[in-house]
């Protein structure tokens, strides 16, 4: 199977925008940090084109709040996401950490 083919199965298993939650509030939300973030916030150079959530949805963060909004250039917002998928797979840090012998 070739990646395209792989990407169309896998858009039909994920449902529509507004059944995962991208519904007129997220979208006046989007704009809103868009408009306030015309620039990435994280490299100042580039065009925003993603409205991040600076704390997660996942990890607690108000999916609404324009405080936990940033605009991010597509390179940076792929970076923070892989940051961030990366420490959801870490495993649980032991502490204290179990001593040898």
């Amino acid at each position: 199977m070739h990646k395209r083919q792989h990407q169309q199965a896998y858009d039909r298993t994920r449902g529509t925008a507004q059944q995962r939650g991208y519904d007129a509030d997220h979208r006046k939300w989007r704009a809103a940090v868009l408009a306030r973030d015309p620039i990435c916030t994280a490299c100042g150079r580039e065009p925003s084109t993603f409205a991040d959530h600076i704390i997660p949805l996942k990890q607690g963060g108000a999916k609404l709040d324009l405080a936990n909004g940033q605009g991010m250039c597509s390179r940076c917002h792929q970076a923070k996401r892989g940051r961030e998928r990366h420490q959801e797979q870490a495993p649980a840090a032991r502490w204290p950490p179990k001593r040898p012998g």
